[in-house]
């Protein structure tokens, strides 16, 4: 249970011993209501955070009242910000069968929904972790949100149209309806019969059925398409692999169905989506036996390239050579963004120092052949601290410290939450 460290100190060999003991701790305290007013004060700092998270879960398992530990984590806190929403939600499904207390869990869930727009949150992987927190709560309520995300255009682009979801958030709450409804799913069949009918087959995992929704003709049924590819992706058939591959493949498919087929392929494994799809795109040799011409359609492949290279963490050194000379040839800005952040989700530290250069505005190794705009300028620096929040340590906080009060509030939120991201991985070590 414990291991040394250094001459004088002992730590727990795993977390979850740790926060048990801790939680077990707390309880045994004479004065554990203060202890606890102390912990949750601090809960707005990520490291803080991510020290007591385990803890308090647990101890929501524990305690005769978890109705009141949970309020004592949400107490004060605004409700479109923190991470305390969150580890609410862990709370309550720790201890779901012995919290009834309604109004609470109403306020936990409204509380995720209202933050579940995209106006309101930006961020993609935070809109994916909030479907995921309402899918463990199982909560009814979020059912008819996640059908409006799943299957309609309901987001708002800078042009006041509407469009679809983020194909990642799409897929969260696809699969967060499979949990929170149960086939034969009455629950939707109002709403969305033909979602209804994706879904039965997706969990009969009738491969043969769910293939004519996804090649269908473009802009047929453009909803029901990605959510076969979702469905197909999910069930990992050899067959379903190859009819994916080859609809991503396909010069014929649009830039919005070939970044759903991404989402899908993302869910195979990555290995073999890199030796089928990857490397044939990028090798020269290997394109015509795919029957892909790459200097054609290079533009049309390189920001799903990049894109899913990060995603699947491939470690193949030619793709690695891909993303750099993203960053150092190709002219596209919104490509070495995407480039950026699929170095920071391979870890590769080898970057950090050319990427915090450019998280501070210096975009020298970026070779671009005009100055960015404004727009352009906090895109890339935004990525670039998205990056260093897999990748940065002691020698990225300081000169990022020093340059924060230059920055745009969005640029100024994700470099705090990118600065208490390294702190809290530092502490761990």
């Amino acid at each position: 249970m414990l291991s040394p460290i250094g001459e004088e100190s002992l730590r727990f060999t795993r977390s979850a011993i740790r926060a048990y003991c801790c939680a077990q701790a707390i309880l045994a305290q004479p004065d554990a209501e203060k202890t606890l007013d102390d912990i949750t004060a601090t809960l707005g700092r990520y490291t803080r955070y991510a020290w007591w998270e385990e803890t308090l879960t647990l101890l929501s398992g524990l305690t005769d009242e978890p109705a009141a530990l949970i309020q004592k984590i949400l107490y004060g806190v605004a409700i479109g910000e923190g991470e305390q929403i969150f580890l609410a939600a862990n709370c309550l499904q720790e201890c779901r069968q012995r919290c009834q207390d309604d109004q609470l869990i109403n306020y936990v869930v409204n509380a995720l929904l209202w933050r579940l727009d995209s106006t309101r949150e930006p961020r993609v992987a935070r809109r994916v972790r909030i479907i995921q927190a309402l899918e463990n709560l199982q909560h009814p309520a979020a059912i008819q949100r996640l059908v409006e995300i799943a299957h309609t255009k309901n987001r708002f682009t800078p042009q006041h149209t509407l469009e679809y979801e983020h194909s990642d958030v799409r897929l969260a709450a696809i699969i967060a309806l499979r949990r929170v409804t149960a086939p034969p799913y009455h629950q939707i069949t109002q709403s969305a019969p033909r979602l209804t009918h994706l879904l039965n087959d997706w969990v009969e995992e009738r491969v043969d059925a769910l293939i004519p929704y996804l090649i269908i003709k473009e802009g047929q049924d453009a909803a029901s398409q990605a959510i076969a590819a979702f469905a197909l992706g999910n069930l990992q058939t050899e067959k379903a692999l190859n009819v994916i591959i080859q609809m991503f493949l396909s010069p014929r498919v649009n830039q919005e169905t070939r970044g759903n087929l991404v989402t899908a392929l993302a869910l195979f494994d990555p290995a073999t989506v890199t030796q089928r799809v990857i490397l044939p795109l990028l090798d020269q040799e290997a394109a015509p036996q795919q029957q892909i011409d790459v200097a054609d359609t290079a533009t049309v492949w390189h920001p799903h390239l990049a894109y899913l290279i990060g995603k699947i963490r491939t470690h193949d050194s030619r793709a690695r050579a891909f993303l750099y000379r993203c960053l150092n040839e190709i002219p596209d800005v919104e490509l070495k963004g995407i480039a950026i952040r699929s170095i920071g989700w391979l870890y590769d530290t080898d970057a950090k120092s050319r990427i915090t250069a450019i998280a501070l505005g210096d975009f020298a190794s970026l070779y671009l052949p005009t100055p960015p705009t404004a727009e352009q300028t906090v895109y890339l620096q935004q990525r670039a601290l998205d990056a260093l929040y897999y990748i940065g340590d002691d020698a990225t906080i300081e000169p990022l410290q020093d340059h924060a009060t230059d920055w745009t509030p969005e640029l100024q939120i994700a470099f705090y939450r990118t600065v208490e991201r390294i702190l809290s991985r530092q502490r761990q070590q």
